[in-house]
């Protein structure tokens, strides 16, 4: 778990770096991520859904803002697992 965490995070720094993401400040906005993971030896990729949110006064050449991931538990999971996010996350 820790080290898909630690993927996750990697995947969304390349994305920014990449200029991939949709920002669009004081909004909560659907992305995704592809990563690869190795399970046994077999490697292959998945695809992580997630909601980014950034403050109104967000601007990507600006000052630095912390960093806070909400990490949703089993009851959150399924087919629309980000509509079942939003209502804790």
């Amino acid at each position: 778990m820790k080290l898909l965490l630690l993927v996750f995070l990697l995947g969304i720094f390349m994305l920014e770096a990449s200029g991939d993401l949709k920002i669009e400040p004081g909004k909560q906005l659907p992305q995704q991520v592809t990563v690869q993971i190795d399970e046994g030896g077999l490697p292959h990729d998945i695809m992580i859904h997630y909601l980014l949110f950034t403050p109104r006064e967000y601007k990507a050449d600006g000052r630095p803002w912390p960093l806070l991931v909400f990490l949703h538990g089993l009851g959150e999971c399924g087919n629309n697992e980000l509509e079942r996010v939003k209502v804790h996350g």
